[in-house]
């Protein structure tokens, strides 16, 4: 087992945002957990980018708004790794639409993937971090939409 430290990226399959907290990490020496939920082939693409960087890189699936999906994402990674020293959560649901167009069904995945997500990756992420004598960080992002909607992204929030 390795002894360089872990980090769990969400929502890092895509290059967006997630992808590029994992690039960071894994060149200062970090064993990374790629996340995806849809995005397979850039996952697998970017932990073998990874390691070809000589960390230990893998890439794995969850639907991040279901909470045994969670579970065994961040099982997965202590299985796999052992530890878990940081958490950096970057997952989101962006999905445009007009108010008169948006269903029930698209804030409830919206509110599932954007907010209710950030609990259960962190409550997982803080109780493994917790049985660990040096701890963890955990690092959440978010979108100023919260204060400043955007146009047409209605169930965005």
């Amino acid at each position: 087992m390795s002894l360089s430290p872990v980090a769990l990226v969400t929502g890092s399959g895509k290059k967006r945002l997630g992808r590029h907290v994992a690039a960071a990490l894994a060149e200062r020496g970090y064993n990374v957990v790629v996340h995806y939920h849809t995005s397979a082939a850039e996952a697998v693409e970017a932990a073998a980018a990874f390691r070809r960087q000589g960390v230990e890189a893998l890439a794995l699936q969850a639907d991040l708004g279901d909470e045994a999906a969670v579970r065994r994402l961040f099982q997965a990674t202590l299985d796999h790794f052992g530890r878990l020293d940081v958490f950096v959560h970057c997952a989101g649901l962006w999905g445009k639409g007009r108010l008169e167009e948006v269903s029930a069904a698209d804030v409830r995945r919206h509110f599932e993937v954007n907010v209710l997500s950030t609990f259960l990756c962190a409550r997982e992420a803080g109780l493994a971090m917790v049985r660990q004598p040096e701890g963890g960080c955990i690092i959440t992002f978010g979108d100023w939409a919260v204060v400043r909607p955007y146009l047409h992204y209605a169930a965005y929030f």
